[in-house]
C-alpha cells in the first residue's frame, strides 16, 4: 500500500540496499517538487522508507532530474520502468549522495562505496589503506574517478547487506559485467574488517582476463599502511590461479604493478568500482 504524498523531515534514515525488490521495477511518476512519497519494502513488509529517485543516464553519472517514485508495491513486480540510481539518502544520520545500481544484475540492489580513476592509484586511500580504515574521498559527491565512502557509511551499509563486489569501468556499461570481476558473501569474506598478506579467500565468483571460478578461494591483501585491499593474481596459494599474470600483477586494487590486459588498469581514465549490496 501507498501511503499519501507528504512532505518528510530531514531526519529521515534512508539507505538503497534494502531497496532491492521495492523499487527495482518501480514506475517513475514526477510529483511536485520539495514532495516526497513513502512507499512499501516489499523485501521484509517492514515501514515505508522514503526515497529520492533519479534515472542513469549514458554518460552521467549521477543524473541530474531527479524523479520521485511512488507505485503500489505490487505493481512494481510487472511494470516495464526500472530504476537505477539513487541520490540524497540519509544514512544512519549522515548526509552524503550515493550511487545505487539496481539493473545490472536483477534481483539485486548495490551501492557505490568507492571508485577512481586509473591515474589517481597512487592517492592513499586508494594505495596503502584497506577498507578497514576511514579515508574518506569526496564523500558526500560520489563520482566515478575520485571517491570513497567514510568508514561509517560503509559499516552502516554492512549492516543491511548480504554481499560486496568489485568491478572495473563499469559506467561504461560494457556488455558482460562479469569481465574482471570479483564477489563475495560478507558471511564468508568481510570487507570491512579483513587485513593480511596472502591470505585465501572464498568467492562466490571472480574472473581476472577472462579466466574465472565460481566457488572458490582467491589471493586477497590488504595491510594497513601498506596495501589497499587487492588480489594477487601471480600468487599461487589459492584455488584461483589466473593464467597470464605478470609478476606481482595487482587487481582490483594497490596497483604497485599492472597489466592492460586487465579492464581497471587497462587506461589512465580505466575505474575500479567497490559496490556493497544485498541479494
Amino acid at each position: 500500500t501507498v501511503r499519501n504524498f507528504r512532505k518528510e523531515s530531514e531526519t529521515s534514515s534512508i539507505f538503497c540496499v534494502g531497496l532491492a525488490k521495492a523499487v527495482k521495477l518501480l514506475h517513475v511518476t514526477k510529483v511536485p517538487n520539495k514532495t516526497r512519497c513513502s512507499i512499501l519494502n516489499i523485501n521484509n513488509g517492514r515501514n515505508c522508507i522514503t526515497i529520492w529517485v533519479q534515472e542513469r543516464t549514458n554518460g552521467k553519472s549521477p543524473a541530474t532530474h531527479f524523479k520521485v517514485a511512488c507505485e503500489n508495491c505490487q505493481k512494481s513486480r510487472t511494470s516495464k520502468k526500472t530504476l537505477s540510481s539513487v541520490k540524497n539518502y540519509r544514512l544512519n544520520r549522515l548526509k552524503p549522495g550515493i550511487y545505487c545500481d539496481f539493473t545490472s544484475e536483477p534481483g539485486a540492489a548495490w551501492t557505490l562505496i568507492e571508485s577512481f580513476a586509473f591515474n589517481n592509484r597512487k592517492l592513499d586511500a586508494f594505495r596503502i589503506h584497506p577498507f578497514s580504515v576511514n579515508a574518506p574521498v569526496n564523500d558526500k559527491t560520489p563520482n566515478w574517478h575520485l571517491y570513497r565512502m567514510s568508514f561509517a557509511q560503509m559499516k552502516f551499509l554492512r549492516s543491511q547487506s548480504t554481499h560486496w563486489r568489485a568491478t572495473c569501468s563499469f559506467y561504461t556499461k560494457t556488455p558482460y559485467i562479469y569481465s574482471d570481476y570479483a564477489r563475495a558473501n560478507f558471511a564468508d569474506f568481510d570487507l570491512l574488517s579483513f587485513t593480511g598478506y596472502d591470505v585465501c579467500k572464498k568467492m562466490e565468483y571472480v574472473n581476472i582476463r577472462g579466466h574465472q571460478c565460481v566457488d572458490c578461494t582467491a589471493t586477497w591483501f590488504a595491510v594497513v599502511k601498506t596495501y589497499s585491499t587487492h588480489i594477487d593474481s601471480s600468487f599461487s596459494s589459492c584455488q584461483f590461479l589466473p593464467k597470464g599474470s605478470v609478476s606481482s600483477e595487482d587487481n582490483f586494487g594497490y596497483y604497485g604493478t599492472t597489466t592492460n590486459k586487465f579492464r581497471c588498469s587497462s587506461s589512465p581514465k580505466a575505474t575500479t568500482n567497490w559496490w556493497i549490496g544485498l541479494q
